[in-house]
């Protein structure tokens, strides 16, 4: 469960003329709690190409192999996902107190002031000089000192 995500890896088994057919897939349950204290589920599967990328990496393996161009697609789009989430926390490793670096989704440069244990860092703009705080998930790129 990721969130209100659940991801689920299902088998699906015919038999048509004393052939059986096995059919695994991946399908995801978006779950919203209601106000009364019940909830609702809308299933989801791989080859409707849920826009949703968060499924995790060991579910698709134990899915194994599919010849659904949609499925193939959607697959492929969580790997991205995952390779993105990988580059981000190797970018946060590397970040240092005078680091300056740029942020998803709002323009300009900033440099690290300060670092906590939970991986929250104070920024400084470095146009203005005003000072925020944020989590270091909206790290984007760290600049390289000019030599």
């Amino acid at each position: 469960m990721v969130g209100n995500h659940l991801w689920v890896a299902l088998e699906h088994v015919t038999t048509k003329d004393e052939q059986t057919v096995t059919t695994r897939y991946i399908t995801l349950f978006l779950i919203n709690k209601m106000k009364d204290g019940s909830f609702m589920y809308k299933p989801i599967d791989e080859f409707m190409e849920p826009y949703f990328y968060d499924c995790p990496a060991a579910l698709i393996k134990l899915a194994g192999p599919t010849a659904s161009p949609s499925a193939l697609r959607w697959r492929a789009k969580c790997a991205d996902v995952l390779a993105e989430k990988a580059n981000q926390k190797n970018l946060v490793k590397q970040l240092a107190i005078g680091n300056t670096f740029t942020m998803k989704s709002i323009k300009g440069v900033y440099q690290v002031i300060s670092l906590t244990p939970r991986r929250y860092c104070n920024r400084v703009d470095v146009r203005d000089g005003l000072s925020y705080t944020f989590s270091l998930a909206r790290v984007n790129a760290i600049i390289q000192p000019q030599p």
